[in-house]
């Protein structure tokens, strides 16, 4: 039985050869109070990252993953005039820019280190589950805006290869160049 560690210390082994690509999507639930007659979906983010970089001790040796996202999230909306099923969500001006890196924690955990370049700030957080049939890891996160509950990121790598990007042993400058967009007030 694999485990998130493993799992993990494999795509460290592939990616000495085809840099990772990653994807996200984090799901929380809605903070609207009960008994408060107003519509309040919850929130979920879609996010993906490409030409990861192998992460080493100080030792040398490969221990993760280091990969610049994009992120966007489902209460970025583009047509407020719009009635809610007509919301266009996900305005794809509208991003964060974050790196995450993946080191493995012990036997059977990854722990995730979240740099939110966009907002300033960061955290980590542990897998609380590598689900083998998927293939993916999954994490307890802060929600998003002060207060906010909880969320749950789901992340799958893959082999993609640099993109011709970059060439081998795949370096790329760190904190990532900014990426153009329009930059929002934390919720």
């Amino acid at each position: 039985m694999a485990t998130a560690s493993s799992f993990l210390a494999d795509i460290v082994v592939r990616a000495r050869t085809n840099a990772p690509s990653v994807t996200t999507a984090t799901l929380q639930r809605s903070s609207q109070r009960e008994g408060v007659r107003r519509w309040s979906p919850g929130l979920s983010g879609f996010g993906w990252g490409i030409n990861g970089t192998i992460v080493t001790s100080s030792n040398n040796d490969p221990i993760g993953i280091k990969i610049g996202v994009l992120q966007w999230f489902s209460d970025r909306i583009t047509n407020r005039s719009a009635s809610p099923p007509d919301y266009q969500q996900f305005s794809a001006r509208d991003r964060d820019r974050a790196t995450l890196t993946f080191t493995r924690d012990g036997s059977d955990q990854v722990k995730l280190r979240v740099d939110l370049l966009t907002w300033n700030s960061n955290f980590e957080v542990r897998s609380f589950l590598f689900d083998e049939e998927t293939q993916q890891l999954l994490f307890h996160v802060p929600g998003a805006g002060a207060g906010s509950p909880r969320a749950i990121m789901i992340v799958t790598f893959h082999p993609t290869g640099s993109f011709g990007f970059l060439r081998p042993p795949f370096t790329i400058p760190f904190p990532i160049p900014p990426f153009r967009g329009v930059r929002r007030a934390p919720h």
